[in-house]
């Protein structure tokens, strides 16, 4: 589902949105030993690259309110509001299991594909 998700996005069925944050965020994730080993690097850029051309990137949220456990996830929901995001798609079982009136629901990549019905 995640690939089809994003063959979807890019032939319009939705809008992906990030942040310069997430971004750097996924760079360096790609960089660690754990992906380094499964990951080419030219993979690797290709993929950042792809989201880059591919996501609406929005401005840094301004704030950031604690609701959740993880502050990262914190994060997300404050970018996904200052987005205006219909939904945060995840596989992050502590935000697909919380309380949906923190945020825009969190919903996984099958959800995701279902809803933009790719």
């Amino acid at each position: 589902p995640p690939a089809r998700l994003l063959v979807g996005l890019r032939e319009g069925a939705g809008e992906l949105l990030t942040c310069e944050t997430i971004l750097r965020e996924l760079r360096a994730g790609l960089d660690k030993p754990y992906f380094r080993s499964r990951v080419d690097p030219r993979e690797a850029d290709e993929i950042t690259t792809a989201l880059e051309l591919l996501a609406v990137v929005v401005p840094e949220p301004t704030t950031v309110v604690a609701v959740l456990r993880d502050p990262t996830d914190d994060f997300l929901i404050a970018t996904a509001r200052a987005g205006a995001a219909d939904s945060i798609v995840t596989s992050d079982h502590d935000l697909l299991h919380h309380e949906p009136a923190l945020a825009p629901p969190a919903i996984d990549a099958r959800q995701a594909c279902d809803l933009l019905r790719i």
